[in-house]
């Protein structure tokens, strides 16, 4: 039979079919709602509803309207590691936790960084616990045993807190005390997505506050009386045996009254007050924004002070002694 010189072999007719599907309008390949893409996850349907994700995460203005950005970021994060790959879903929920940092959403913030922390510390998608009577390993990927493994990391972690907090006291150093309330930060969501409150690390929080408050406002406190023990010293009137020269040339002796002014080891000590209280200030400003269960105001008062001693320590240093009084 006569083969009509346009009618295409059965290959040759496929690959036009499967160009012209390819290129199909977007409206004839929808994307899914959330609903069906959580469902697909639900279903254990991970790589479809990656695939998904990738086009809902691309889009921007109005055409993202229909979707919740942090929601999608963290269902991402869950498909990837369900597929094994926790390095790059750590990274969609770093960018979910800025997402909800930047608009202060709290409760987000604090679940991102809840399952950053779980998936660091489950090396191969399991979490072992360290303490307590039962030791088994627990698959983070289980959702029914999440639960599980987040009530034991919170223990794990308070345990370990608790000891560098005792160290902490007896050092009587502000560095390992910053340490301890950095660790104690991070748990504080873990313990809300263990228990759905914060009342353990809100407390080591406090305890950790009052402290470090008693070890900044002494050190602002002996800086302060250093620095007007100098300034007192450098303005303490000192009267000298001075030759002076009168109109016709001729020298006699006189006495001169002026103030004594800081000595070589007073300028060092005040230079190292100045150092020391911007430490001290800084360091008061940064424990009012860390400590975020308690009071700043306290802070913010070591700061002021700090602040304060070392513009009079700066004045002490640079005032001009060498103006006399007759």
């Amino acid at each position: 039979m006569r083969t009509g010189i346009f009618a295409p072999p059965p290959l040759i007719g496929f690959l036009v079919l499967t160009l012209l599907a390819a290129s199909l309008p977007a409206a004839e390949n929808p994307l899914l709602s959330a609903d069906e893409v959580k469902k697909l996850a639900a279903a254990g349907q991970y790589q479809d509803a990656l695939k998904a994700l990738g086009r809902i995460l691309e889009l921007r203005g109005p055409a993202a309207a229909g979707y919740d950005h942090y929601e999608m970021l963290m269902l991402r994060a869950e498909c990837l590691l369900q597929t094994k790959q926790s390095a790059v879903a750590l990274d969609a929920i770093e960018v979910a936790r800025k997402e909800a940092f930047a608009v202060a959403n709290d409760d987000q913030v604090m679940a991102s960084t809840a399952f950053a922390a779980l998936i660091k510390a489950s090396p191969g998608g399991t979490y072992t616990p360290t303490t307590g009577s039962i030791r088994k390993p627990i698959p983070i990927t289980d959702l029914i045993l999440r639960k599980a493994a987040y009530n034991s990391l919170l223990a794990d972690q308070l345990v370990q807190i608790n000891v560098k907090v005792r160290n902490a006291k007896v050092a009587n150093q502000l560095k390992p005390i910053a340490e301890a309330a950095q660790q104690t930060v991070n748990l504080r969501a873990v313990e809300k997505a263990s228990t759905g409150g914060t009342k353990q690390t809100d407390q080591i929080l406090s305890d950790l506050a009052t402290i470090s408050q008693k070890m900044l406002s002494t050190a602002t406190d002996d800086l302060a009386t250093d620095a007007k023990k100098i300034n007192d010293a450098a303005n303490r009137l000192v009267t000298e045996n001075v030759m002076l020269t009168d109109a016709l040339g001729r020298m006699y002796n006189s006495t001169l009254t002026h103030r004594a002014g800081p000595t070589a080891a007073d300028i060092k000590t005040l230079k190292h007050i100045i150092t020391e209280s911007g430490k001290i200030a800084s360091a008061a400003n940064d424990c009012a924004a860390f400590f975020v269960s308690g009071d700043p105001v306290p802070f913010k008062t070591i700061a002021s002070k700090a602040q304060t001693t070392a513009k009079d320590a700066q004045r002490t240093l640079d005032d001009d002694y060498t103006s006399g009084i007759r």
